[in-house]
């Protein structure tokens, strides 16, 4: 193949999808002058991150769900999502398609798989999602962010957003309290930040206030939540950051010292590019406990805390951050194993597996 290629990028509507997406993407278009065109659907498609330049389309689109209601939506969506991912494939009739999961997702692959377009996948996830799953042997490549048990494919890592790659890392970990704070950062994800944003109030508010006047908070709360939350932080005499999304979220994890977060594959990607400790706390309806596979590895490498969901959650909370305010040691250890990982260069990685298959410039 020869000229300006011609990619279509698809991703399931949340970040964790999305931004990897657009990060393969706009290193194609930097680096390859390629044509890219992003096929997402209504929730990824309101993401933040959208540049002018870039061509996204919407797709409509529905999860199979057991209830009623949701059943039939996607009984009548669904069909709607097919015959628009047939349009966008016979319209632009890409060179190759590359899929990065989610129930969106399923419409440009049957489509490229039934008219015979190179088709290619990212797997972020410790386990192969449903979609992704039902494509693999169908694909001409895979790339996985991480090794997975029982699936073939090329280890490329997790490509990362160029809001988060434009951010210095920082050199050295300096531990909390060296200049009087300990600086924490609270990402919700786009699923369960209910859950988070009701547990981390009521652990600090566990810490003496002595202690809690050290902490400097940056939390990431849902709009219609702001308003209990601030108040929850308020009773224990704290006052937060809040925001449904931090605009400098690079920025913001370099200057933390501990981040709590759930554990979807993108997040965890970022917090280790900035070489920073965090408690993961993995979503507990997250498909195949996918959330947690994913903390497993860092588990083993020290390279980080989890807490799963459950019973007397806030408690266990509190006494893991009481343990890291008096013995910061832990942090640096965990830093410390973190920075000896070797990075990866996903974008370039999964562009050699296109080109190894055949699409090249």
């Amino acid at each position: 193949m020869t000229g300006t290629k011609k990619i279509l990028l698809t991703a399931g509507g949340t970040g964790g999808h999305v931004f990897p997406a657009q990060a393969l993407g706009r290193y194609a278009v930097a680096e390859k002058g390629w044509d890219i065109h992003y096929v997402t659907d209504g929730r990824g498609r309101r993401l933040t991150g959208w540049q002018d330049e870039d061509k996204v389309t919407s797709l409509v689109s529905a999860s199979f769900q057991k209830s009623p209601l949701r059943l039939l939506k996607f009984l009548i969506f669904f069909p709607m999502g097919v015959l628009q991912a047939f349009y966008i494939i016979l319209t632009r009739w890409p060179d190759a398609v590359v899929g990065f999961g989610g129930y969106a997702t399923f419409p440009i692959l049957f489509w490229a798989w039934v008219f015979g377009i190179p088709l290619f996948l990212h797997e972020q996830n410790a386990v192969m999602g449903r979609v992704n799953r039902f494509f693999a042997s169908k694909a001409q490549g895979r790339a996985l962010t991480n090794p997975i048990e029982g699936e073939e494919g090329d280890v490329v890592g997790l490509p990362l957003r160029p809001e988060i790659l434009k951010t210095p890392v920082p050199k050295l970990y300096n531990p909390p309290l060296h200049d009087g704070y300990f600086r924490i950062l609270i990402l919700g994800g786009s699923q369960g930040s209910q859950l988070l944003s009701q547990a981390i109030p009521g652990a600090l508010g566990q810490l003496s206030q002595e202690q809690r006047q050290h902490f400097v908070i940056h939390h990431q709360v849902r709009a219609e939540d702001d308003e209990d939350i601030r108040e929850a932080y308020h009773k224990i005499g704290m006052g937060p950051t809040l925001a449904p999304f931090f605009e400098n979220v690079g920025e913001l994890i370099a200057q933390s010292h501990l981040v709590i977060c759930r554990a979807g594959a993108g997040t965890i990607s970022e917090v280790l590019h900035f070489k920073k400790p965090a408690i993961y706390i993995p979503l507990g309806i997250a498909m195949d406990d996918h959330q947690r596979k994913n903390c497993l590895p860092l588990l083993q490498a020290n390279q980080g805390f989890m807490l799963q969901e459950g019973k007397n959650l806030q408690e266990r909370l509190a006494h893991i951050l009481k343990d890291l305010y008096d013995k910061p040691q832990l942090l640096i250890n965990v830093a410390e194993h973190i920075a000896i990982t070797v990075k990866k260069t996903p974008e370039e990685k999964i562009l050699d597996l296109l080109s190894k298959k055949g699409v090249n410039a």
